[in-house]
């Protein structure tokens, strides 16, 4: 499965390299991530915050990771 995501650069720009899409029970949400440590951290707020369906893809459309999240995080 390809995921398609698009996004406007400005000239000189490039598309981050992550894009995370994720559940709350506020909504769904979406999130860019522009290098591995960024990713990490976000990844881990939304595991902090309750999020499910996290899913990870990279600039190409290829699945990198897919969290079902919602368990309880660890203490």
């Amino acid at each position: 499965m390809i995921w398609r995501f698009f996004k406007r650069a400005d000239q000189g720009e490039h598309p981050s390299p992550y894009f995370i899409t994720f559940r709350m029970h506020t909504g769904a949400g979406r999130m860019e991530a522009a290098t591995q440590a960024d990713l990490t951290r976000l990844l881990g707020d939304l595991r902090l915050a309750g999020a499910s369906d996290i899913t990870i893809v990279d600039v190409s459309g290829r699945l990198v990771a897919f969290d079902p999240g919602g368990a309880e995080p660890d203490k």
